[in-house]
């Protein structure tokens, strides 16, 4: 392969990292943003019902629905996200949770969610890294093949 052509690929291989470098480490920022202050990066509609007591009873215990407030236990394994209505076994009634309740319910979802934000980010952060892991000397060899000064010509 001619000096030139080699030049020309090196040069294409570095303009690609570049980019690959950039994209991947303008995500990598986003990731860490949402690992310090997963708060800033959640989703809006799980920001709206999460920020108040009342929001929180609003979404998942509507008013007319529940009749009796009373104790009511979130299971360890429930993907409800908090909506988990139990059955009162005397009437057969649905029993919505009280005030105090209410604040530990949404309080643990709080918990869970932030906590779920940190880990994905983290996972992403992690997979990203590689990204620039592989991408840097990649970048780097072929830089210095593109640097190669020019071979005088034989003849």
């Amino acid at each position: 392969m001619s000096r030139t052509l080699t030049r020309i690929y090196a040069l294409l291989v570095c303009f690609v990292t570049v980019v690959c470098i950039t994209i991947t480490t303008g995500m990598a920022l986003y990731q860490i943003v949402k690992i310090v202050a997963p708060e800033l990066t959640m989703r809006p509609h799980q920001h709206r019902y999460l920020m108040t007591d009342e929001a929180y009873r609003r979404a998942f215990y509507p008013p007319g629905v529940y009749s009796n407030p009373e104790l009511m236990e979130m299971p360890e394994n429930s993907h409800t996200q908090g909506a988990v209505i139990m059955q009162t076994p005397a009437t057969g009634q649905q029993e919505a949770p009280s005030d105090e309740q209410i604040a530990e319910l949404r309080k643990k979802e709080w918990d869970a969610l932030m906590e779920n934000e940190r880990r994905f980010s983290i996972a992403s952060l992690i997979r990203l890294t590689i990204v620039l892991l592989v991408a840097c000397p990649l970048f780097y060899v072929h830089w210095r093949i593109a640097q190669r000064p020019e071979e005088p010509p034989t003849g």
